[in-house]
């Protein structure tokens, strides 16, 4: 007899109470050949065995349990391949192949085991619609593996691939553990509330781990690595617990957005692009005894308040921790090591910084490099003089910081919102800016030294501040930024070896005295739109450009060398009623060069030895050029380009290479026979002034020429 047929024979004699087990070939044999046959015939607590085979799906209508022996493949061809309507029942070792329209599985009933089963194709693996019910052992590979709505299942050590591993929705109390997910996006939670995310891995290009809208979830012991956009991410939800994560390689490790009173502890974010851990609009969250470590930043906090930051370390990341647009935030105990900046504390807006977003509570708990932070919150009349890693100054009054060495923190020295605050022989070194005064008044920086940072000193919407002797070198944007400030004094400062040396930028009434810009890569005294300021006995030289003014009406340049300048000595553009008196701009590309200003005066300066031109002039009228000195020029003294109503005489033209002057335009080389014109040493005059004219090339005459050089300034 077959061995098949005495089975069967000895299973249709097993008695119902002990249940029976069914055999399911597809050779026939006396047996149910399709699994529709088999599950008609069974009764409630039966088992069928499905042997190798490809077979069309069934709905479960009572209690039962079908196993695959072999390669068992159930197929719905366009419905859902098996569909679970009684409770209790166990689907194991089978091989399903879904459709595009329906789930490859439906599980509308509780208490139901989903057991080592290869699901595959199609839009949806397995939809969940009962309590109660296990997935375990298994493998999915759907564009959406699991669609969860329901409460108390359980889906264990499963493995997916395809677009998105799990979707919870509307949901409770569910256990999603030692699953893996080779999925875009892992598992995405929404309205959901006290499931346990667990001991899972997730490894993706888009999303993690989603929760939103969701309250009281445990996310805890998860490894999440990969190219996603964000490992694990937070919306809209609170009071969920996300402990011991292992977050590595993403562009953010854990976001927290709109979400409040969720807890972050002891998590590992390694190597993510962006932040370790972002929070932006999010208030009250507790972070604590968390590692970030080679991420963008550490921790990022924007635009939130009132969250708890402790006993967290911060190593090796660009930044440590970060607080932008924030406030009443609180941090104690960290650690930030070895970041290139442990603190970064800003408004989050350049042009109008609010003084909110720097009241934090910082304690000296915390440190940089080793170093207690320190940071001061309304307090006045104090000296700051221990051995610090960052010193914040928040709206204080009267304080003096002194003798501090700094380095890698984004300010070495912050005083935001202070006022009569001192910062004395301090050095601070490869920060983002050294010493930085945003929103204050009458405070001093004097005999400090920024070296490699990004900024040296910068002044941001400050007044009447003096910054006397210090020293900004080697920084690889700017030695001095001051922006949106007034009355400020720069006395005997240096700016060595920066990209930009002075930068001044919609300022009025600053003032650079005694001060050496020298071998800056670009310029090295810039001032835009800055109004009625003062140069005086400023040293630009060895730079690309030496001084620029541009926009800015009513300045003063006096008793300044700018010379050996790669360019231009002197620029000045799209300038009124500003000044050049008693300087020098020679050996450099051209001396100075003036283009769309007027009613300049360029008095007693000596612009010779250049390159190219003394003086270059373009598209300018209304100005004086009395009293100064072309002499030597390579190409020519005095250039004169579309420029109109210009005086220009008592001025010294000597041996310039190609042409002592050229003009194109209607401009005026004297100030008639008293006054006189210039001196040229390629034309014989005679008399002081004299009565020969010169002709100037192109166009223009100097009617009245000097014979000797400086004769307007002889007797009689």
């Amino acid at each position: 007899m077959n061995i098949w047929v005495l089975l069967a024979a000895l299973i249709m004699f097993t008695t119902a109470s002990d249940g029976k087990t069914l055999i399911v070939d597809p050779a026939g044999q006396g047996h149910p050949a399709t699994l529709k046959g088999a599950v008609a015939m069974a009764s409630p607590g039966d088992e069928i065995i499905v042997m190798p085979g490809h077979y069309s799906g069934a709905v479960i209508d009572r209690r039962l349990t079908i196993v695959g022996s072999g390669e068992v493949i159930i197929n719905g061809n366009g419905n859902s391949a098996l569909v679970v309507n009684a409770p209790g029942c166990k689907l194991s070792n089978l091989s399903i192949e879904g459709s595009e329209n329906k789930p490859g599985v439906l599980l509308q009933s509780a208490d139901n085991v989903v057991d080592g089963c290869l699901i595959s194709d199609g839009t949806l693996g397995l939809q969940i619609l009962g309590q109660n019910n296990t997935v375990r052992y298994g493998r999915i590979n759907s564009s959406l593996g699991i669609e969860l709505k329901s409460s108390m299942c359980s889906i264990i050590d499963e493995a997916f691939g395809g677009d998105k591993g799990i979707q919870i929705r509307d949901s409770s109390d569910n256990i999603i553990q030692n699953c893996s997910f080779w999925t875009a996006t892992g598992l995405e939670m929404v309205s959901s509330n006290m499931n346990i995310i667990e001991k899972n891995k997730f490894s993706g290009n888009r999303f993690g781990l989603t929760v939103a809208e969701s309250n009281q979830n445990r996310i805890t012991r998860n490894r999440i690595s990969g190219s996603f956009l964000s490992g694990f991410d937070l919306l809209d939800s609170s009071g969920n617990n996300v402990s011991e994560n292992l977050i590595a390689e993403c562009k953010v490790g854990i976001s927290l957005r709109r979400s409040e009173n969720n807890w972050l502890t002891n998590n590992i974010c390694q190597k993510n692009e962006r932040a370790g851990i972002y929070i932006n609009g999010s208030n009250s969250n507790y972070l604590m005894g968390n590692i970030l470590k080679e991420n963008g930043n550490g921790i990022l906090l924007s635009s939130s308040g009132e969250n708890k930051i402790i006993f967290s370390t911060a190593a090796d990341n660009i930044y440590g921790i970060t607080l932008r647009d924030c406030s009443q935030n609180v941090l104690k105990n960290n650690s930030l090591k070895a970041n290139d900046y442990n603190l970064r504390i800003d408004s989050g807006n350049q042009l109008a910084p609010e003084l909110d977003g720097f009241v934090q509570d910082i304690d000296l708990s915390n440190t940089a490099d080793g170093k207690p932070i320190c940071y001061l919150v309304a307090e006045h009349d104090r000296n700051v003089s221990g051995d610090f890693g960052f010193v914040g100054l928040v709206q204080c009054r009267n304080i003096l910081i002194s003798n501090q060495s700094i380095s890698n923190s984004s300010a070495g020295v912050l005083l935001a919102g202070c006022s009569g605050c001192k910062v004395n022989n301090c050095i601070v070194r490869l920060c983002e800016i050294g010493v930085h005064l945003i929103n204050s008044k009458n405070c001093g920086i004097d005999k400090c030294v920024a070296e490699e940072c990004k900024m040296g000193i910068q002044s941001l919407n400050s007044n009447d501040c003096e910054l006397v002797a210090n020293a900004a070198i080697n920084c690889s944007e700017r030695g001095f930024e001051i922006d949106d400030s007034g009355n400020l004094t720069l006395k005997d400062c240096t700016a060595l070896g920066n990209m930009q040396g002075f930068w001044i930028k919609n300022s009025q009434l600053c003032r650079i005295q005694e001060s050496n810009a020298t071998w800056n890569k670009e310029t090295g005294v810039e001032l835009l739109e800055s109004s009625e300021c003062t140069l005086r006995a400023v040293e630009a030289s060895q730079n690309k450009m030496g001084i620029r003014l541009s926009g800015s009406n009513g300045c003063q340049i006096d008793e300044c060398n700018a010379s050996l300048n790669i360019q231009d000595g002197i620029d000045l553009l799209q300038l009124s009623n500003s000044q050049v008196e008693r300087s020098i701009a020679s050996k450099n590309g051209a001396g100075i060069y003036i283009q769309s200003s007027k009613s300049l005066k360029i008095i007693d300066n000596d612009f010779s030895a250049n390159t190219r031109q003394g003086l270059r002039m373009s598209g300018s009228s209304g100005c004086n050029v009395t009293d100064n000195r072309f002499i030597g020029n390579t190409i020519s003294g005095a250039n004169l380009i579309d420029s109109h109503g210009n005086y220009v005489y008592h001025n010294t033209f000597m041996n310039n290479g190609m042409q002592n002057a050229v003009d194109n335009g209607e401009n005026q080389w004297d100030s008639g026979p008293i006054t006189g014109g210039n001196y040229w040493s390629d034309h014989q005059a005679i008399g002081n002034p004299g009565n020969i004219p010169r002709q100037i090339q192109t166009k223009g005459v100097d009617r009245y020429p000097f014979q000797d050089p400086g004769g307007w300034e002889q007797d009689g």
